[in-house]
């Protein structure tokens, strides 16, 4: 998920940029008192994102539901003796 997205789903459960480090933000939510760093990454994996939303007490991020993925068609098998050539046809 992109980082853009974790920090607006903190964010929106009232969770607030406590400091900035080099390579880490540290991301406090007041309700708790808890605390813990999201790393400063375009992209964040889903297990990473799911731990810091349990660390810091809010419910763990869901992607959006892009439903299934359109279904390649498969050609149906042709045995070999039913392929049309040209001795076939004459």
């Amino acid at each position: 998920m992109k980082k853009r997205q974790l920090e607006r789903h903190l964010t929106d459960h009232g969770c607030h940029l406590a400091r900035e480090a080099a390579k880490h933000e540290l991301w406090e939510n007041p309700a708790t008192g808890q605390r813990t760093t999201v790393p400063r990454h375009r992209e964040i994996k889903m297990p990473t994102a799911r731990g810091i939303c349990r660390q810091l007490g809010v419910p763990p991020h869901r992607a959006p539901d892009l439903g299934t993925p359109p279904r390649k068609r498969v050609p149906k098998y042709v045995p070999n003796s039913a392929i049309l050539t040209r001795s076939n046809l004459a």
